[in-house]
Parts: structure tokens; C-alpha cells; sequence
């Protein structure tokens, strides 16, 4: 019974480095494989953040050329409204001066 335990508890020297070398064969295998998840991982992250930058510059680009729209609209209408409050000062004036000489 004491060689059954022994071999059981000290297994041989080249069981021992079979079975070292066996564990040590898995757990570079799992860190490999562990490795290549979290670059698959880190890579699809990259592809979505930098689909997500071309988006927002899109978008920024449209926004800044609304923005030039806008204000190019802005300023004719400003002109607009300055040349109708010539008109209407010109049309003031001109009755203003119709009706002085009828009286």
C-alpha cells in the first residue's frame, strides 16, 4: 500500500516532467489563446471608434456648411430689410411731401 501512495503522491521523474511539461503546455496555450481574444477584441474596437470619427466629421462637415448657409441667408436678408426701410423712408417722405403742398 506505501508504493500504491508513494506513486500516487511522487509519481517517476518522467512522469513528473510529463505531467509538468503537459501543464505548462496548457497554460501557455490558454494565455496564446487569451492573447489573440483581446487583440480580436482591441481590433473591432478600432474598426467601430474610427467608423464613429468618419461619422462625426461628416457630420461636422455638414454642420459647419449649414452654419455657412445660414449665415449667408442671414446677411441677405439683412439687406432686405435695409433696402425696404429705404423704400418705405423714401415712400414717408414722399407723402409727407404730398400732403404739405395740398394743404
Amino acid at each position: 500500500m506505501r508504493f500504491i501512495v508513494r506513486s500516487f503522491f511522487f509519481p517517476n521523474p518522467v512522469q513528473a516532467f510529463g505531467q509538468s511539461f503537459s501543464i505548462h503546455r496548457k497554460v501557455a496555450e490558454d494565455g496564446e489563446t487569451r492573447e489573440e481574444t483581446l487583440l480580436q477584441e482591441s481590433a473591432s474596437k478600432e474598426a467601430y471608434y474610427l467608423g464613429k470619427i468618419l461619422e462625426m466629421q461628416n457630420e461636422l462637415k455638414q454642420s459647419r456648411a449649414v452654419v455657412t448657409n445660414v449665415q449667408a441667408e442671414n446677411e441677405r436678408l439683412t439687406a432686405v430689410v435695409q433696402d425696404l426701410k429705404e423704400v418705405n423712408r423714401q415712400h414717408t417722405g414722399a407723402l409727407g411731401e404730398s400732403c404739405g403742398r395740398e394743404k
